[in-house]
């Protein structure tokens, strides 16, 4: 995971818990960490079609999401059928959300507001 993609409140596991980013954790993940006591990993989440339709609910300012629609609404997250998520912007437009903080950063960049999951 690049740590140039985190942002702080992005969601992300560390030894297999969800945290939330931090400028800690982004100390830990470039390794100026001090303590050195453990090793800490850290791992993106993938968004699947659980995590989406989880936090549909969360998602407010007028921005609709239609999962899996097979109508024209744009925009929306759509997955394959290997369970990858897209933004579909256009008909011939779209954009792949491997990992929840990408979709988090997405949300952001395209309404400046904080996408709140859980």
């Amino acid at each position: 995971m690049d740590v140039k993609e985190l942002r702080t409140g992005n969601l992300i596991k560390k030894n297999g818990l969800i945290v939330t980013v931090d400028g800690r954790t982004i100390f830990d993940i470039l390794g100026f960490n001090n303590h050195n006591v453990t090793k800490t990993s850290y791992s993106p989440i993938k968004l699947d079609k659980e995590w989406a339709e989880r936090n549909a609910a969360a998602i407010n300012n007028g921005v609709t999401y239609y999962f899996n629609s097979k109508s024209n609404y744009m925009p929306c997250i759509q997955f394959d059928d290997s369970g990858m998520a897209y933004w579909i912007v256009s008909m011939s437009t779209s954009v792949e959300l491997p990992y929840v903080h990408t979709w988090q950063n997405l949300f952001f960049a395209l309404t400046k507001t904080e996408l709140k999951v859980e």
